[in-house]
């Protein structure tokens, strides 16, 4: 089963520096996090604040949400069974 998101609002952890989404799969919930490196890739800025990253995350939704389906369909998740997308900046402006 591929994993479902219900487009719920994203909550922002500035202790972790992550925007947290959950998806369902098969074994139930499945935490999703985008660090704020990879937000920030995306727009290719510096730094910016926890409503800007929202934003970010908004406008680039589906590309963070197939990303979170490929590593679940390809065992990409952490020992704690969340996934966790990492993007490097040069990556982030070629997709873009």
């Amino acid at each position: 089963m591929a994993l479902t998101f219900l487009n719920e609002t994203p909550i922002y952890n500035p202790n972790r520096e992550t925007l947290r989404i959950v998806g369902i799969g098969s074994s139930g919930h499945v935490l999703c996090r985008v660090a704020k490196q990879t937000l920030l890739a995306y727009e290719q800025v510096d730094d910016a604040s926890p409503t800007q990253l929202l934003k970010i995350f908004a406008k680039h939704r589906p590309a963070f949400e197939w990303a979170a389906r490929q590593q679940y369909l390809t065992g990409g998740q952490q020992a704690d069974g969340s996934i966790l997308i990492v993007l490097e900046r040069q990556e982030a402006r070629l997709s873009a």
